[in-house]
């Protein structure tokens, strides 16, 4: 949990601001490793496209080839269906972790802005009642 100090007019402009540049910094990271996953189950697809190919060119061989070939893209297949779920999972829970950070930053600025407008509605206060008795103490 982030703490900033406090000064004279609410907390410090320099600390917040630096705290919002590395949350800042931080979800342009998660958005670059999202592509970059996004990017590799492009790839992922594309190596599934050229394996579909060489299937139907196998389908010309004999059999036993066809057999063992079948097994080996069948595996192959598998396994990049499964580094893909793997893949989209991941994005899911960075996403899903940027939208929560996201709602508790958002939560943490409308308490800030309440904060702020409390101080203010007390300064006014405390001016008002500073103005009525100097008023009061100038006419006697």
């Amino acid at each position: 949990m982030e703490k900033f100090t406090t000064t004279l007019r609410g907390y410090d402009k320099e600390e917040v601001n630096e705290f919002i540049d590395k949350i800042i910094a931080r979800i342009e990271s998660m958005v670059t490793e999202i592509d970059d996953k996004d990017k590799e189950i492009s790839n992922l697809k594309n190596k599934i496209d050229e394996l579909e190919k060489y299937v139907e060119k196998l389908k010309n061989q004999s059999m036993n080839d066809m057999e063992i070939s079948q097994d080996i893209i069948k595996k192959a297949k598998d396994e990049s269906e499964k580094i893909i779920k793997d893949a989209n999972l991941n994005a899911d829970i960075i996403i899903n972790e940027c939208l929560m950070k996201a709602k508790k930053y958002e939560i943490k600025v409308n308490k800030y802005k309440n904060d702020l407008k409390l101080l203010k509605q007390k300064k006014e206060t405390l001016l008002s009642g500073t103005n009525r008795e100097s008023m009061v103490g100038g006419n006697r």
